[in-house]
């Protein structure tokens, strides 16, 4: 997963003390049909019972390993998704704010209902 650039510009001004960065709550994954890149979100899965805006995950804390990797707690799941190839996500804050991007390994190709 890489940062969104707008977000990574917040840490860095955070870390050098240029301004505060608030801490991001209600984070969602969103499933995408179109990569995303650093400065510009994906195309969101649309249609079926798939949430606009993503589907809420919770994380835990980051791990100590090098390098360090914060998961989230639960496996992701949706119902009756519709046919789409999903090819990689957009982690956002629950005010829609991009945090984080990245690829699948493996696109996944779903059936209208899956």
């Amino acid at each position: 997963m890489a940062l969104a650039q707008a977000f990574a510009k917040a840490v860095q001004d955070h870390v050098h003390g240029v301004a505060a960065l608030t801490m991001p709550t209600g984070h969602k994954v969103k499933l995408l049909t179109v990569a995303a890149t650093s400065t510009a979100g994906g195309t969101e899965v649309s249609g079926g019972s798939y949430p606009a805006g993503g589907i809420a995950i919770t994380f835990g804390a980051a791990t100590t390993a090098t390098p360090s990797v914060s998961a989230n707690s639960a496996v992701v799941s949706q119902t009756s998704m519709p046919a789409c190839t999903v090819v990689g996500i957009d982690v956002t804050s629950g005010s829609g704010t991009r945090i984080e991007f990245g690829p699948l390994d493996a696109s996944k190709t779903l059936g209208a209902g899956d």
